[in-house]
């Protein structure tokens, strides 16, 4: 998020809430997005195919300057929309148990069982593909010294 200072104190300002009177509310608009994003992951919609309607209906994104198939699928994924702050060191692994009810929940629980499930059911095509492309080794071959997928191309 960004970073707000207030009376020269570091304040961390949410995308999702606004505080009204030391309570924490949703933004309307911004959790009517929310809750379309799960709404379409739970009907079978990948995520780019999400970010693709997003940007067809004009909706803004909550937090960042543009839509990607990694921010929805961050949204997705994430369990801040049933209310849940997760402490983490390094920005990356959990710090302790996660704080329920910390922010006012944008989804129930049965949604987002039902877009993990959804997600999941998403098939993951690995390396090259189309009608003149047969690749063998399409997700298997790993760099040796990286241990990153080879991307196989042919020349011209």
């Amino acid at each position: 998020g960004e970073k707000v200072f207030q009376d020269g104190e570091l304040v961390q300002k949410k995308k999702l809430v606004l505080d009204k009177d030391g309570k924490m509310t949703l933004d309307p608009n911004k959790a009517a997005t929310v809750r379309h994003i799960f709404s379409m992951a739970v009907a079978g919609f990948t995520c780019m195919q999400i970010v693709r309607r997003l940007i067809d209906e004009n909706k803004p994104p909550i937090a960042r300057t543009e839509w990607s198939s990694a921010y929805v699928s961050k949204i997705l994924r994430g369990r801040e929309v049933l209310g849940e702050l997760q402490s983490r060191t390094n920005g990356k692994n959990p710090d302790g148990a996660p704080i329920l009810d910390y922010y006012p929940a944008v989804i129930d629980e049965g949604t987002w069982a039902q877009a993990q499930a959804a997600i999941a059911g998403h098939k993951k095509v690995l390396g090259r593909g189309g009608d003149k492309i047969a690749s063998l080794f399409t997700g298997m071959l790993l760099d040796a010294r990286t241990q990153s997928r080879m991307l196989i191309t042919w020349g011209v």
